[in-house]
């Protein structure tokens, strides 16, 4: 599992528009500096793969804020939107 820190080496993330975009080229060809992270699922939910594991962008924003994963919890988005990861649109529920 990814830590803060190790997330923070490789992505920024925007508190006021939810968006993470790469700091650095990754071994992906398709991954460049700048770049928006991650793909939308069948569900609605972005996605991001990092060192090879997919991770859904809004645990990471969670980790990313507090540099600790939700554990018990799930992020879930105030207004339904499955992709608005905006810091003020998160919040906790009990898994």
């Amino acid at each position: 599992m990814i830590t803060a820190e190790r997330l923070r080496q490789l992505l920024t993330y925007d508190p006021a528009t939810g968006i993470f975009r790469w700091k650095a080229n990754t071994n992906s060809r398709r991954a460049k500096t700048g770049d928006i992270a991650g793909n939308i699922n069948s569900v609605g939910h972005r996605r991001i793969c990092i060192d090879g594991r997919f991770y859904q962008a809004s645990r990471l924003c969670w980790l990313y804020m507090t540099g600790s994963w939700p554990t018990g919890f799930r992020v879930r988005r105030i207004n339904g939107i499955l992709d608005d990861n905006r810091w003020t649109n998160l919040a906790l529920r009990p898994a």
